[in-house]
């Protein structure tokens, strides 16, 4: 990974936030070009909806910024799904996905803050963790 370094001087904007997508592919290399187990797998969905998350809002920028903490959390159900379409016996992915479908349309559809500002800068570590024990536990 030493190539990202030279990211910022080609005036790539917010050049970090794609730190999370080059490691999710990382791990889906790892994923496709080894033996298919599960503990690469979910890295790399975790790392790339992350990323994709953080950079959907950069990438359009017309998007009503509202939507962010939206897309946030969207893609990290859309990941955990796309997990369980590849593993199907991994169904308890679909708990943390329908939790954060609820929250995330909670919050951009309903308009009603489930997340305090001061419980958002928490949220990642525990979605990283949380994928860490799930990972140790199997």
């Amino acid at each position: 990974m030493p190539f990202l370094l030279g990211l910022p001087p080609f005036a790539l904007r917010n050049a970090s936030l794609y730190l999370f997508i080059i490691m999710g592919l990382a791990f889906l290399a790892a994923y496709l070009l080894g033996t298919r187990q599960f503990v690469y797998l979910m890295p790399a969905a975790t790392l790339l909806a992350f990323g994709v998350g953080l950079l959907l809002p950069t990438w359009y920028p017309p998007m009503d910024r509202t939507l962010a903490g939206l897309m946030r959390l969207g893609t990290q159900a859309a990941g955990f799904v796309i997990v369980w379409t590849l593993a199907r016996d991994r169904w308890r992915l679909l708990l943390p996905a329908g939790v954060l479908t609820v929250v995330a349309l909670t919050e951009g559809v309903g308009k009603m803050a489930v997340l305090t500002p001061a419980a958002e800068p928490y949220l990642v570590p525990v979605l990283l963790i949380g994928v860490g024990a799930y990972l140790l536990k199997n």
